[in-house]
């Protein structure tokens, strides 16, 4: 063919590729080859022929066509016929690279290892053959993700660290690992401290340190991260960097300061799929009904096919409290993509929320297969069997959730929950007393960057922590100082409960048990027994039908008259009336989605 032609046409090809108009790129990349090869290469009979560099091209330009027109089978075709001869060892690199992309494409992860190599040999006689460290990272990448989809996380693991070592800006491979949560947090960690960063790239170190470990609250490396990022890099106003620091403070509970993040980013990119799925479970735990209702139709209006979408519909259903409908949606979701934690979740909480223990905890089983690095799942495995009465159950789930991260403040307390409902006090005392100082404190972050410089929001809460010592700190609080009082601590126990109607000064159950231990005291020969009655008056105002507290003050009355001490007031009798409301109040019914 005429030399003139051919690079005409190729270059007009490569245009049409660029400009994404597919469809004239195979118009011209079609007529092309079959100007190239005089002979039917399709035919079975013929035998094995070595192609020139521009006969590589023209194959390799059409079979790109049929990619970028979503043609995989087509360009997979195209690609295994034209080498047919040990297709793996003789194809060009590009093509057979362009060919591991069609199988990844068509979702046929196990042809795909075999074409890559399903041992670590075969595998070494492909990458011998990759002449750019380019080539190497992605076939690398390509191999940790076959591993994934087949549900063989180690080799996964394995290989998606090997993909970062060789390139540590390959994000793919470590939003595999992070976002996937492969790696729990201690390994988050390590993993960080392998990957070999030097100064061209130091910056995205920082990127990555703060994206790992979201349950870790006093983690310096991470403020240090975004102290470096916004000051050195001038990155704070990154939507990413900014995705992260919403991640933060929402598992931090502190739900006002992300709700501002990611309505600033979302504001500026509405269909970011990094940011969408923490700004609508953000949206859920403050309740803005409206606001997500708005939000889900102009998702799905938008990606009908992107599981984002339907999960925020299911969000939705559940922040109504129609869980079944919900439900529905949140698997829809994973049906769409099956590597979706919060939609996994958010099924597990919505059979919770129905009272289905059995069918929440299939859920959450799932979720752990699949998230292996994760310890919501094995956490909230634990917390449905506490609710049945099963804590042996319970608390081998719970430890599984402690060993993956023992920095979140709420294994903590389920852990105490267990003991104190053991009688164990002075375990549960421990386990209570490790949650607290644990909990976030309320310039950990803030100190570090402010919400208010990142979006120009002069009216931004940073100094409201209000929803942070709701949804942590009171709860723990609370058990913590029941568990003082039934050691017998009751100065302790006081100052606490006394804390907690700081966060908390609506709460009958707080004033409830303030009285009551003011009224042990009296016990032990304390004159504070009007403080008992009066905490006791506060309690029913609060909550009129609150029989307990009505019982204890017809008794404080009366013994208040001078009625012998021994025949009105039995201690034993009277703790053991309590235990159920205290573990009632035991509970942290937050749920992470």
């Amino acid at each position: 063919m005429n030399k003139q032609i051919f690079e005409h046409l190729k270059h007009k090809i490569n245009n049409y590729l660029e400009q994404h108009e597919f469809n004239n790129a195979i118009f011209l990349a079609d007529k092309l080859y079959h100007l190239t090869f005089h002979e039917n290469i399709w035919t079975s009979s013929q035998q094995e022929r070595h192609y020139s560099e521009d006969e590589e091209e023209v194959i390799f330009l059409l079979a790109q066509a049929y990619f970028g027109s979503c043609q995989y089978k087509r360009a997979l075709n195209l690609l295994t016929n034209s080498f047919t001869d040990n297709f793996v060892l003789t194809s060009p690199i590009k093509c057979f690279f362009l060919a591991a992309k069609c199988l990844e494409k068509c979702e046929e992860w196990y042809q795909c290892l075999s074409l890559l190599g399903e041992t670590d040999d075969d595998f070494e006689k492909v990458i011998h053959r990759t002449v750019t460290k380019e080539n190497l990272s992605s076939l690398y990448f390509l191999r940790a993700k076959a591993f994934d989809k087949i549900d063989n996380k180690i080799r996964a693991i394995h290989w998606y660290r090997e993909t970062l070592v060789l390139d540590p800006t390959y994000f793919s491979a470590f939003e595999a690992l992070i976002e996937g949560n492969l790696l729990n947090g201690e390994e988050q960690r390590n993993l960080i401290n392998e990957i070999p960063f030097d100064e061209s790239n130091i910056w995205v170190k920082f990127i990555y340190e703060t994206k790992i470990d979201n349950f870790n609250f006093q983690d310096n490396n991470c403020k240090d991260a975004f102290r470096k990022l916004q000051l050195e890099y001038n990155l704070g106003k990154n939507h990413d960097v900014m995705c992260s620091l919403a991640e933060k403070h929402f598992y931090a509970q502190r739900y006002t300061q992300a709700y501002e993040l990611t309505k600033f980013i979302i504001e500026d990119d509405p269909y970011n799929q990094n940011c969408l799925p923490i700004h609508i479970s953000t949206l859920v735990e403050l309740n803005k009904k409206s606001e997500l209702f708005e939000l889900s139709h102009k998702l799905v209006e938008a990606y009908k096919d992107s599981p984002i979408s339907w999960y925020s519909v299911g969000c939705y259903y559940y922040c109504i409290k129609k869980y079944a409908s919900a439900r529905s949606y949140f698997t829809k979701s994973t049906a769409l993509n099956a590597q979706f934690l919060q939609a996994w979740m958010g099924i597990g909480h919505c059979f919770s929320n129905e009272n289905e223990p059995d069918q929440a905890m299939a859920a959450y089983r799932t979720a752990y297969r699949l998230f292996t690095g994760s310890h919501l799942p094995p956490l909230y495995i634990g917390i449905e069997h506490t609710k049945t009465n099963n804590l042996t159950l319970a608390l081998q789930f719970i430890e599984q959730a402690l060993n993956l991260c023992n920095t979140d403040p709420l294994v903590y307390n389920e852990m105490g929950v267990i003991y104190y409902q053991w009688k164990l006090y002075d375990k549960a005392l421990e386990y209570f007393e490790e949650g607290f100082k644990l909990c976030p404190k309320k310039d950990e972050l803030s100190s570090v960057i402010k919400v208010s410089e990142i979006t120009n929001n002069n009216n931004s809460t940073d100094s409201d922590f209000s929803s942070l010592v709701t949804q942590i700190w009171e709860p723990i609080l609370f058990n913590l100082a029941n568990t003082c009082r039934k050691l017998k601590q009751y100065d302790r126990a006081i100052s606490l409960y006394e804390k907690c109607l700081s966060y908390q000064p609506k709460s009958a159950a707080i004033h409830s048990a303030l009285g009551f231990t003011y009224h042990l005291q009296q016990y032990l020969a304390s004159n504070n027994l009007h403080k008992a009655i009066e905490y006791y008056h506060k309690a029913l105002a609060l909550q009129p039908d609150h029989s307990f507290t009505s019982t204890m003050l017809s008794k404080a009355l009366i013994q208040i008259s001078n009625q012998p001490l021994e025949f009105l007031f039995q201690e034993d009798i009277i703790e053991e009336d309590l235990s159920t409301t205290d573990n009632a109040n035991l509970k942290i019914n937050n749920k992470y989605i």
